[in-house]
Parts: C-alpha cells; sequence; structure tokens
C-alpha cells in the first residue's frame, strides 16, 4: 500500500496536476465468519493504512468501505465488511 502512495501522486504530477491531492477511497477487508480476515486483522489494516496516508504529503481524503454489513451470507465480502 505504502509504496502505491508515491506512484499515485507521481502519475498526478505526469499529467499536469502536481499539486492535486490522493484520496484514499473505498479502502477496507471483509471479516467474521467465513472471510480471510478476523475483526481483529481488519481493524489493524485500518490503522496501518491510515497512518501511512496521513504520512504522505499528498494525502487529501481516506474513506473506509463502508461502515456496516450488508447482508447475512458469511462468505460474500459485501455482507461482512
Amino acid at each position: 500500500f505504502k509504496d502505491k502512495l508515491p506512484t499515485a501522486g507521481d502519475l498526478l504530477t505526469k499529467y499536469g496536476y502536481p499539486d492535486m491531492e490522493v484520496w484514499i477511497t473505498e479502502l477496507g477487508w471483509g471479516s467474521g465468519p467465513g472471510q480471510k480476515f478476523t475483526h481483529e486483522q481488519q481493524a489493524a489494516y485500518l490503522v496501518q493504512t491510515y497512518l501511512m496516508s496521513v504520512a504522505y504529503e499528498r494525502f487529501g481524503k481516506f474513506m473506509w468501505y463502508d461502515f456496516q454489513n450488508d447482508g447475512l451470507l458469511e462468505t460474500d465480502k459485501e455482507d461482512n465488511n
């Protein structure tokens, strides 16, 4: 993740937007029963990626996806955010 932040900034500069902020949007990991990550891992990744983002000089906004489970199917990542 942290290696991609400068890449995003470099692309913006290359295409004429040297002062544009980099926004981190729709970041998240499915967690809970039937998912690859535990709730604890999900929380740790959120903290780590947020801290890496705010340390980046071109950081603008950070948007976590999506603050709630959308359904009840344990194997569906959209239902277990």
